[in-house]
């Protein structure tokens, strides 16, 4: 039987060959189920840490295999991207050593409304945070839950609409750890709303600092 899976496998990569979801050029077999060629992952820049930044991105918006890569997962819900996210991930730890992310003391994460994680089948927010977890040694502790179901910021254009969008959606946790260094993870940043109105919350349970933390950030 297994014999079979394997020519069947092997039927369909010549009938339907898998294509970078960035370049479209024909994945080769040793780049497996990837979603990016190894070209255009490789191209995705690594930042440095910004000593005393309040907001830490692995790269740029600007880099297009890394804004596709985010948006195979946020909205074609291609839950394999995280192979490649993860690998990013590590490699940014690598560059940063000494990241500060490292010295906070719990990660949390953006929530998503109980609604919209259902049908997406995942928070991206989330599996974000886990790996995060595994380099930086600091377990993740949800502290936020939405209580209102908001528009996609994406679809929505100007800090104020969008800041006015995520006004009063999140709400605190009980028992959230009072003096406290939070790190705060999402997918992007881009105004900067979302991530505001979640700090504005947890301010509320008294933290020591929030550091946010994202895979990509427009700049």
């Amino acid at each position: 039987m297994s014999l079979i899976r394997v020519v069947w496998s092997k039927i369909l990569e010549i009938l339907f060959p898998r294509i970078c979801i960035s370049c479209s050029r024909y994945l080769s077999q040793n780049e497996g189920e990837n979603l990016l060629c190894d070209a255009c992952f490789d191209s995705i820049e690594i930042l440095e840490e910004v000593p005393g930044a309040r907001v830490h991105s692995v790269g740029l918006y600007s880099s297009k295999p890394l804004r596709d890569l985010i948006h195979g997962l946020k909205f074609k819900r291609y839950i394999k991207a995280m192979s490649q996210i993860e690998k990013l991930i590590h490699k940014y730890f690598e560059k940063n050593p000494n990241s500060v992310l490292k010295q906070c003391d719990l990660i949390t994460f953006i929530p998503l409304h109980p609604e919209r994680q259902r049908k997406r089948g995942f928070n991206q927010a989330e599996l974000i945070a886990r790996v995060s977890e595994n380099y930086s040694h600091i377990s993740v502790q949800p502290l936020l839950k939405r209580i209102n179901s908001t528009q996609e910021q994406s679809s929505i254009k100007g800090f104020p609409n969008r800041a006015e969008n995520v006004r009063g959606c999140f709400e605190l946790l009980v028992n959230t750890p009072v003096n406290q260094k939070i790190l705060l993870v999402d997918d992007v940043y881009t105004s900067g709303s979302t991530a505001a109105e979640a700090v504005r919350v947890l301010r509320a349970g008294n933290p020591q600092s929030i550091i946010v933390f994202v895979l990509a950030e427009v700049r």
